[in-house]
């Protein structure tokens, strides 16, 4: 059952990095967001077949997932920075996404990359939680002028807050070290793949109203 879940979900990156392209090869090169997060999607996948890998060969993949929550946190922070409009949020925005990751890295050397870091995989959910909540909260105080639901911006700031908001729970039990019978671990995972399932199908979303919009319509309004 688990193979099922994670294969599908591998499928589903897949899909989400090829929207991505499609919808925004036709867009100037940058280094905004819109352009990097089809190929922040690939990372993904390539984190998820190295954590795999690795726990086939040492039995852990915790530093793979260590590392790469850094840098979700970083890319993530540096999208939320470009979509929220209050300058006051994205001064403390600014300073989080570059305090956080120094601290998290430190912390991955005092605690030990292999095991799981329970501060800054918490410390970043929590944080990009209330960033992407804020974000939603400031589209629709605009709906006057514009329609959040087709608004891309609207389901990239969606994914953010399902995914890391949804996993803080989720998480809890391997943060705790509980132990749990193969039917209930099954049951856990699959509820992890279905929060990944609706991020990264939003994330599909947005790709596809950025297509629907004008050519000079971006991601991130």
């Amino acid at each position: 059952m688990i193979t099922i879940f994670f294969n599908s979900y591998l499928i589903l990156l897949v899909i989400c990095f090829i929207v991505g392209v499609i919808c925004t090869w036709r867009l100037k090169w940058s280094l905004s967001p819109v352009k990097m997060l089809p190929w922040f999607v690939l990372l993904t996948f390539i984190s998820e077949m190295t954590a795999l890998q690795w726990m086939i060969k040492y039995h852990n993949n915790h530093c793979v997932y260590n590392v790469y929550q850094v840098l979700q946190f970083v890319f993530y922070s540096f999208a939320l920075y470009q979509l929220i409009k209050n300058r006051q949020i994205r001064k403390v925005l600014l300073f989080v996404s570059i305090g956080y990751p120094v601290f998290a890295i430190i912390n991955l050397f005092v605690r030990g990359i292999h095991l799981f870091n329970i501060v800054n995989f918490y410390g970043g959910a929590v944080m990009l939680a209330f960033f992407s909540g804020y974000l939603l909260s400031e589209l629709f105080r605009k709906t006057a002028i514009d329609n959040p639901f087709r608004m891309p911006a609207f389901w990239t700031g969606s994914s953010i807050l399902v995914q890391n908001s949804c996993l803080i729970p989720l998480e809890l039990p391997a943060a705790l070290s509980l132990t749990f019978s193969p039917g209930e671990v099954n049951i856990l995972v699959g509820m992890i793949m279905v929060v990944n399932f609706i991020s990264y199908t939003l994330f599909i979303i947005g790709f596809i109203h950025l297509y629907k919009n004008s050519k000079t319509s971006t991601l991130y309004r």
